[in-house]
């Protein structure tokens, strides 16, 4: 009896307190009949307390762009309530009919709920009604088409988005699609329009996109989209909102949403495109896909000469054009290797150009030729297989060989040597017995050599005269005008002398200071080479070589090592920088010992010549012997 009294005693506490045993849940959405862009509300009502609503099934067909939440209590004929309101902003994926699944809250759940939504452009029904009403209410829509449906995998293919609005847009962005296996790039500058739908003029503005399909196979393109706001001064009664004014504030805004500015916030999609995306044709040759609508390829060449020295380098900078093309799909241009050369690649530069008919890709390399034999040498051709996208067949494009001469190096011959001095001084003694002669002077013998000069023996008896045969002229003869002029030339001559021998000082003395600035700059350079090369820095070791060089022979020509080996022209040297230059810049990795290019270099004559070995001058001769 008791127990049964306590049951209907809690009976009618809960009834009195107006909670139920379980939280009802219950929605509705306002309105149900939306244009393309507009926003609605969807209101979920939970009595009493229960569990979190799941709006994670909302997200396939819309953007959940607010949310609000209220707590209400009421007391009503001496009846208690008490239940929470949720509400939210959605903005539709696409058009047509779409059903709002139920929401689940714990073991509750809502009722489905259908929602109408007008396409922009759609003609207006001639019975009027809701859907012409939508109509009227705003005019927002946006579409997208794609350029080549079916493009090669990594071909170009144009993505265009247009935004039609019949009301001003004060701000917004465009998102471009998205997509498993994509790469998208923006494309051009925003092009602005107008046309007229269904009789009703429209403001349009077009966005264009590239899309690289990385993949073969389908592709979806998920919608792009628009998020902004519109003008709309309708919106600044605040109260035509509904009863929720204060509430409407406290979420992302929608068509439904007012704006004290005449200004509302809009959200528009496209709809998904797809992509059948072919595979790479069976007849593409080379390890590098290249689809382009075309390709050319040129070299500039440095020294343009075609004849170049033994131990000169020669430089061929390749350029490689591929229209619809993104620069970093390009491949490195390459010469395959071959017999009297070696090839170092060099510096390699990138860039992607914009046209009206999209993209160019541009690549430029370095390539650098060491010739290694003299005479007649073929540089390759360079080849870059590519496939013509209008077409739908391969091409190569091809950059021809070139022919050179290598003649021998300037620094490794024989060159002529000057005639000995005694022989000139031989040649001027015999020009000056036959000037004395002529002038009536009598000489009497042969001109002696300069380090076997010797009195004239007689011929008859073999023995050495008593006296040399001159002639003086006689005393009386000598005037005083004559003595005056004699002594006036004399003095000048002293004087000219005098003058000469100070200058000769003074250039020596200028000799001996530059001598030894040119003195300290060469240990200084030679210091800091060998510091590069102990350290083991192959960079620093080059630039410390090619001031080195620059310093002892004075040239500021000397820019490359090639430059350099032509200058010291010792083949042990040769060798080493050589090993230098494919640790800087050969494809493969390659161990420089530092060490081993300070011992060759200390080998050459002109470390051998250095101050640093106490010589006098580490300039060699201008044609040094080899």
């Amino acid at each position: 009896m008791k127990k049964a009294l306590f049951v209907l005693f809690l009976l009618f506490f809960m009834t009195a307190a107006g909670s139920p045993l379980h939280a009802q849940l219950s929605g509705y959405a306002a309105p149900t009949t939306i244009s393309e862009g507009d926003a609605f509300q969807l209101y979920i009502r939970q009595d009493g307390k229960g569990s979190t609503p799941d709006f994670s099934v909302l997200e396939r067909d819309f953007v959940i762009a607010g949310q609000r939440n209220s707590y209400k209590s009421t007391y009503v004929n001496g009846k208690a309530e008490n239940f929470s309101e949720i509400i939210l902003t959605l903005y539709p994926r696409k058009t047509g009919k779409i059903t709002v699944p139920p929401i689940k809250a714990g073991n509750q759940e809502t009722q489905p709920i259908e929602i109408t939504v007008v396409a922009g452009d759609a003609p207006r029904s001639s019975d009027g009604g809701k859907q012409n009403e939508a109509l009227n209410k705003q005019r927002l829509f946006l579409r997208a088409e794609v350029e080549n449906p079916s493009p090669y995998v990594q071909e170009q293919t144009v993505y265009t988005v247009r935004l039609y609005s019949s009301v001003p847009v004060l701000d917004g962005v465009i998102t471009p699609p998205s997509g498993d296996g994509i790469a998208v790039e923006p494309f051009g500058d925003t092009k602005r329009a107008q046309t007229v739908i269904n009789g009703e003029p429209f403001n349009v503005l077009e966005s264009r996109f590239l899309i690289f399909p990385q993949k073969s196979g389908e592709i979806i393109l998920e919608p792009a989209s628009f998020q902004g706001s519109i003008s709309d001064p309708s919106s600044r009664d605040p109260f035509s909102a509904g009863d929720d004014f204060f509430g409407s504030f406290g979420g992302f805004g929608g068509f439904s949403m007012p704006d004290l500015f005449g200004r509302k916030s809009a959200v528009v999609r496209s709809k998904a495109l797809k992509l059948n995306v072919l595979p790479k044709p069976q007849e593409a040759v080379g390890k590098d896909w290249l689809p382009a609508t075309e390709v050319s390829v040129s070299e500039d060449v440095t020294p343009p000469q075609s004849t170049v020295a033994m131990g000169d380098a020669l430089t061929r900078t390749v350029t490689v054009m591929a229209y619809g093309v993104r620069d970093s799909q390009i491949p490195d241009p390459s010469f395959p290797d071959g017999n009297g050369y070696r090839q170092y690649p060099g510096k390699t530069d990138s860039k992607t150009l914009t046209t009206k008919d999209g993209i160019v890709g541009v690549k430029t390399r370095q390539i650098v030729f060491m010739p290694t034999k003299t005479g007649t040498l073929v540089l390759p051709e360079a080849q870059i297989p590519w496939f013509d996208t209008k077409t739908k067949i391969m091409k190569m494009a091809k950059l021809p060989s070139r022919l050179i001469t290598v003649t021998p190096s300037a620094f490794g011959g024989e060159a002529a040597v000057s005639e000995p001095l005694t022989s000139q001084a031989s040649a001027s003694a015999n020009a000056s017995g036959a000037s004395l002669k002529a002038d009536g002077f009598e000489q009497t013998g042969t001109t002696p050599k300069p380090e076997t000069l010797q009195p004239a023996r007689d011929s008859a008896s073999g023995t050495a005269p008593v006296s040399y045969v001159s002639s003086v002229l006689p005393a009386s003869e000598y005037s005083a005008e004559g003595l005056l002029g004699i002594g006036a030339l004399c003095g000048a001559g002293f004087t000219a002398l005098l003058w000469g021998l100070l200058s000769f000082a003074r250039r020596g003395k200028m000799r001996e200071e530059n001598q030894k600035k040119d003195d300290a700059s060469r240990r200084k350079a030679v210091k800091a080479f060998k510091e590069a090369c102990l350290t083991n820095d192959p960079a620093k070791a080059k630039d410390a070589l090619l001031l080195l060089a620059r310093t002892i022979w004075k040239d500021d020509s000397v820019r490359t090592l090639s430059d350099a080996a032509g200058k010291f022209a010792d083949d042990g040297f040769f060798v080493e920088i050589e090993n230098l230059n494919e640790a800087l810049y050969s494809k493969e990795k390659h161990d420089w010992n530092g060490f081993a290019f300070w011992k060759a270099f200390t080998a050459t004559k002109q470390y051998r010549r250095t101050d640093v070995q106490g010589s006098e001058d580490p300039v060699p001769p201008l044609y040094p012997k080899g």
